[in-house]
């Protein structure tokens, strides 16, 4: 999912020479025309990918609504989430990712902030950012675990009263 989404973070792309200054500049493709570009002007060096200017973000919203079964803990705020339940999180992350049920993170920290807490609690999920304010409409304890199937939520479950990933198959997965 994540993947094919990052196949639109690059587009092709040339790259010129200004003739007169000699400095070179890359462009997407799109941009490219002869009006602003002109041959006695420019030169075309090659042809590249450059960065996609129209590509703002990865978004799991979409892969959420759609997957069958899906497993995601939602931390409101990562420096209150209660951390008792990260080796839990960790034993369900595993099973999940054997029995090949995608396991996703979703948390209002930054890239930093993230992987400082990956690496004191050992817990690497696939992790996501998202509004404060958002992840406080979805759960009032921090962290939550939601159990989706095809977009339907078919179980959340605070910290404190995490199921085992085979009680989860047994009695909320259809399939």
């Amino acid at each position: 999912m994540i993947e094919d989404q990052l196949k639109n973070a690059v587009a092709p792309g040339m790259r010129l020479r200004d003739i007169a200054a000699g400095t070179v500049e890359e462009i997407m493709l799109e941009e490219y025309n002869v009006e602003s570009y002109p041959v006695e002007t420019y030169q075309i060096i090659d042809t590249i990918e450059v960065a996609n200017g129209n590509f703002t973000e990865v978004s799991v919203r979409d892969f959420l609504f759609t997957a069958d079964k899906v497993i995601v803990v939602f931390a409101k705020n990562l420096r209150e989430m209660d951390r008792s339940a990260i080796p839990e999180l960790i034993r369900l992350q595993k099973a999940a990712e054997k029995a090949g049920v995608p396991f996703l993170f979703v948390t209002n920290a930054d890239a930093g902030a993230i992987a400082a807490f990956r690496k004191k609690t050992g817990f690497y999920a696939p992790t996501f950012i998202n509004d404060e304010t958002e992840l406080k409409a979805i759960s009032r304890s921090n962290p939550v675990l939601m159990v989706l199937e095809k977009g339907v939520v078919a179980g959340k479950y605070s910290h404190r009263s995490l199921p085992t990933f085979e009680w989860i198959q047994t009695h909320l997965f259809k399939n």
